[in-house]
């Protein structure tokens, strides 16, 4: 039975793989690199079915898992010493013989990880029912960057998203689609960095740009944001004053996810996107030049980022409905989010908030419990990491503060309530209790948890 079970196993192994490069398409990419895929494919063969056997360990291969497996490669071949990482590879050739560093190694380097990153890209996208449908933000290599910094510690701890039944697109517990991709256009299928400087210009901008907050026109992005205080605001908002005001705060949700638990290259973060082509933007009128100096001013900036086409998003997310957040205390730890005219306002009001909570403030042994309390709501699996976000909308007295000796990530220096967050969890981490970096204490004991907090604010 025992070698009946292992031929069934190495059958499957066998068909994923050989379903896996179908998908991958060798053929596809562009010569001279053809050879490097080829190259890297030999080399990395038996790392690959450890990959399969391993994701497929618990379910039979089809094409609903298969772009587990293939998200799970693109990660370990873009990731720093990933088991498939290329420069793992041609470190090895570099020390044999019949490989010599010369001066253009560091060019052949860049061809062969380019290649084996599209390689790997187009596998997720061409999975079926895979995470992201053809939605990765890859640029050409005629753009000159990279898409995204790969390193997960300069990616942000968490991403939030605010929706209801009327939002534009399909929003559910499993998929958020584009107004674009809901349509099922030919054009959803476009990374946006491969199209035209100009129509990646303006694009962001008429999505991110809105001020009469109507729905977008026909697009294939999804607006994010690193702070929580602008998601709730923003569901606030919806149900009182949003361009089609929400009946019930049951029908506004607000989804958190981890965005290290994607790809990378599902999201990007408006100012790496707008900044690479901001000098295009520069000669398209005064309304883009206005819209790039509002964002350069911190009042005026939420931590926005973007994902296009279709996310799914299923057991790698949190949805919680405004009427869950308001029935855990939500208004009792910020009665200000209750104010009746502030709820009729969205970014105006979160300037005030900002400025109104600047001030050093102490914390209340009951603010502590409520915000363990809406955590629950918001990250089930990480308690210590939401506490100390929701905490973070004020600028709370700690009891005593450890120097940071290193500038926070990029994703952590603005907003200012993100930053604080930031700092906070820098410093419980010096207490062995959390870190920046999403790798939050799991201990869920209510208790614990609270004596942590309590140790740590004033």
């Amino acid at each position: 039975m025992e070698n009946t079970i292992n031929t069934l196993n190495g059958v499957t192994e066998r068909a994923g793989y050989a379903r896996l490069l179908s998908l991958g398409e060798e053929s596809t990419v562009p010569d001279p690199d053809q050879s490097a895929a080829g190259d890297l494919l030999r080399h990395y063969a038996e790392q690959t079915k450890t990959i399969i056997r391993e994701v497929l360990s618990n379910s039979n291969l089809s094409d609903s898992t298969l772009w587990k497996v293939a998200e799970e490669c693109y990660k370990q071949a873009t990731s720093p010493s990933g088991s498939l990482d290329p420069d793992v590879y041609m470190d090895q050739r570099a020390k044999s013989s019949s490989f010599a560093e010369d001066s253009s190694d560091a060019k052949r380097r860049q061809a062969y990880r380019r290649c084996w990153v599209d390689f790997w890209i187009q596998a997720v996208n061409k999975s079926a029912d895979g995470p992201t449908l053809f939605h990765l933000f890859y640029p050409p290599v005629s753009l000159g960057s990279e898409p995204l910094d790969f390193n997960p510690e300069n990616v942000p701890t968490s991403l939030f998203r605010t929706c209801g039944r009327k939002s534009p697109g399909n929003s559910n517990a499993e998929i958020f689609s584009s107004i674009l991709s809901t349509s099922g256009s030919q054009e959803s299928r476009a990374d946006l960095l491969a199209l035209e400087e100009e129509k990646v210009t303006t694009l962001p901008y008429h999505h991110l740009y809105n001020p009469s907050f109507t729905p977008a026109a026909k697009d294939n992005l999804m607006s994010w944001t690193s702070s929580p205080l602008f998601a709730i605001q923003c569901a606030i908002w919806k149900l009182h004053k949003g361009y089609e005001s929400e009946r019930r705060a049951s029908d506004i949700n607000v989804c958190i996810v981890e965005p290290r638990n994607f790809p990378p290259g599902q999201f990007a973060r408006d100012t790496w996107l707008l900044g690479s082509y901001r000098e295009t933007a520069m000669h398209l009128g005064k309304d883009f030049q206005r819209f790039w100096e509002l964002r350069d001013r911190e009042e005026y900036y939420n931590g926005e980022y973007l994902s296009q086409g279709t996310l799914n998003h299923s057991n790698r997310s949190c949805l919680a409905s405004l009427d869950q957040l308001v029935e855990a205390g939500l208004y009792e730890l910020y009665p200000e989010l209750d104010d009746s005219e502030g709820k009729t306002k969205w970014t105006n009001r979160i300037k005030e908030l900002r400025l109104f909570w600047s001030g050093k403030q102490t914390t209340k042994d009951d603010e502590i419990v409520c915000a363990l309390k809406l955590r629950s709501y918001l990250s089930p699996s990480s308690p210590l990491h939401m506490a100390l976000m929701l905490l973070a909308f004020k600028n709370c007295e700690l009891k005593s503060e450890v120097p940071n000796l290193e500038k926070p990530p990029s994703w952590a220096t603005r907003p200012v309530e993100v930053r604080r967050y930031w700092k906070t969890a820098e410093d419980l981490q010096s207490c062995g209790k959390a870190s920046p970096s999403g790798n939050m204490s799991m201990n869920d004991n209510p208790l614990a948890n609270y004596e942590s907090l309590r140790g740590m604010f004033a």
